[in-house]
């Protein structure tokens, strides 16, 4: 399950789940004609709210979306084109979808106002699913800097959901959230990190004309997978961090891979406009 973002008309029938949707970023809040089926699946919020997602799907180029039916979410802003109280994908990895939906108004302002939902639909028979995460211990996460790891197989429903918390320099915090094998929530803990070998300042040093000098902004993050189940948080300028998050024989360690400087003709953009404009990394 790919994301992106833009318009399109869904079809609501299980069976006719494409194997590879393009989903839009963010959720579409149900209206009056929101009609459950068979990719509903239901939960209930930190604030003791019901909630319900669907899955719209589409065949691709077309996008599908994610409608999601709470009663708080119009109470919070009736706005319906507001995206910073909106619900959001985070993240995807094969048919897990990782979801943030605000739960105050303050989430405009800070993510700890959201609560984390875990999505999963299958092209086959077996109900969906949508299970809450526990609260991060009052912490919001920025939605670059934490991704979704799927862990099982056909009969295993287990997954991650890991996030980066920069510290200092090349001092890290690692959140993570495993999950039961029936794919059920379980307790977030925590690993301070520190970057083994940082190599990014020989290979892609930060120009005396950058109007920023820090070591890593994430930009996005890439779940690669594996045995260790290997993910890459991604500051386009300079470089990649990579953890295996689930390394149950040794402690979990960060990775330098450093990015390739710019092009001649983007170099005056290094470090000081948004890197998207010039560069991405996709992982298929």
């Amino acid at each position: 399950m790919a994301s992106g973002s833009g318009e399109g008309k869904g079809r609501r029938h299980q069976d006719n789940i494409p194997s590879v949707v393009l989903l839009e970023l963010w959720g579409h809040v149900a209206d009056d004609d929101h009609r459950p089926d068979a990719t509903t699946a239901t939960s209930t919020t930190s604030t003791s709210l019901p909630i319900s997602v669907t899955l719209c799907a589409a065949t691709p180029p077309s996008f599908s979306h994610l409608s999601v039916d709470c009663p708080g979410l119009v109470d919070l802003d009736p706005n319906p084109s507001d995206k910073f109280v909106a619900p959001t994908v985070i993240s995807t990895d094969a048919d897990l979808v990782l979801l943030r939906v605000p739960v105050d108004r303050f989430a405009r302002f800070d993510h700890c106002f959201s609560d984390y939902f875990v999505y999963k639909v299958h092209s086959h028979s077996e109900s969906a699913k949508l299970h809450r995460l526990p609260s991060p211990r009052g912490r919001g996460f920025a939605d670059d800097n934490i991704a979704i790891l799927s862990c099982g197989n056909d009969d295993d429903d287990s997954y991650a959901v890991a996030a980066l918390q920069p510290l200092h320099h090349v001092h890290f915090r690692l959140h993570l959230c495993r999950s039961t094998p029936d794919g059920k929530p379980g307790s977030w803990t925590s690993h301070q990190l520190t970057v083994e070998e940082p190599l990014r300042g020989t290979v892609c040093p930060v120009p005396d004309s950058a109007l920023r000098r820090i070591f890593h902004a994430t930009t996005k993050v890439i779940t690669l997978g594996g045995a260790k189940g290997t993910v890459g948080w991604v500051d386009l300028w300079r470089g990649i961090l990579l953890c295996d998050v689930l390394d149950e024989i040794e402690s979990p360690k960060l990775r330098d891979l450093p990015l390739p400087l710019p092009s001649t003709g983007n170099w005056p953009l290094f470090f000081n406009r948004c890197p998207y404009y010039c560069r991405d990394i996709v992982v298929n």
